[in-house]
């Protein structure tokens, strides 16, 4: 099953892209087929499914760009620092909560 090269979902009323994340396990993946699916019409399909796998090559026949692949890796990390940032936020909310009960009881 690891030895995946291409996959097609083509027809499969896929509707939400965020779906082609569940393939990141197939490490030799490099080509997907998503046409005819309901979130192939979204604005940033293409887009959405590099920054899910971001190895992959090939997005229903059509290769990506060297561009398509440094905006997939800017919003990639803009998205995981929004991620940390927001874990950084909840631990210390939940530290500080911490404190003040035991302070107050």
């Amino acid at each position: 099953m690891n030895n995946i090269f291409i996959i097609s979902y083509r027809g499969n009323n896929i509707s939400n892209v965020k779906e082609a994340k569940k393939l990141q396990v197939l490490p030799m993946l490099r080509a997907i087929v998503m046409s005819e699916n309901p979130c192939s019409e979204e604005d940033e399909y293409r887009l959405e499914v590099l920054i899910a796998i971001r190895k992959i090559e090939r997005l229903d026949k059509d290769e990506y760009t060297d561009d398509e692949r440094q905006d997939a890796q800017e919003i990639y990390e803009q998205r995981r620092l929004e991620e940390k940032t927001a874990e950084v936020r909840l631990i210390n909310y939940l530290l500080i909560n911490k404190i003040l009960c035991n302070d107050f009881y």
